[in-house]
């Protein structure tokens, strides 16, 4: 776990929920209907939330701001759940691409439409 304001948020945070649905893990075995996609996985949590606001701050350079922490921890899958109202190819995403080219068992996902009902992320 690494928080990026060193403020922490709360247990039930949007990054809290994401990460429980790829890795929840039924610990007693009788309600393995509701794990994870990948309930055996092993998680590197990077906190970007700021405190109780609600907003985010995300990585200028998302490689060495971000990525670099997860990739030293083991992670091989991403993800990054925080929306934009950006509909074009902007340096994040030209970071992400860089990266992922780099570094070739690597993979980032995001969210497609997390800014609700505007249809796009």
């Amino acid at each position: 776990y690494r928080t990026v304001d060193n403020s922490g948020g709360g247990v039930g945070d949007h990054g809290t929920h994401v990460v429980g649905t790829l890795t929840g893990n039924s610990l007693d075995g009788e309600n393995s209907e509701y794990n994870g996609l990948a309930y055996e996985a092993k998680v590197a949590f990077m906190d970007i939330g700021r405190g109780d606001s609600g907003y985010v701050t995300t990585p200028t350079n998302i490689a060495s701001q971000h990525y670099d922490f997860a990739y030293a921890a083991g992670a091989r899958v991403h993800t990054d759940s925080w929306g934009t109202t950006d509909r074009f190819y902007d340096v994040t995403a030209r970071q992400v691409d860089v990266y992922a080219w780099r570094n070739r068992e690597w993979v980032s996902v995001f969210p497609a439409g997390n800014t609700g009902n505007e249809g796009f992320s």
